[in-house]
């Protein structure tokens, strides 16, 4: 995530946060998914 530096022109949009929020959601639904 180092290519997000806040505050300046590479500030993050709210639909890059919550696409980056839902792929973290879904890669730890997967972890759980594999782990017993």
């Amino acid at each position: 995530m180092d290519r997000f530096e806040f505050g300046g022109e590479n500030r993050p949009t709210g639909r890059e946060l919550r696409l980056q929020g839902l792929l973290e959601y879904v890669e730890m639904d997967q972890v759980k998914a594999i782990t017993p």
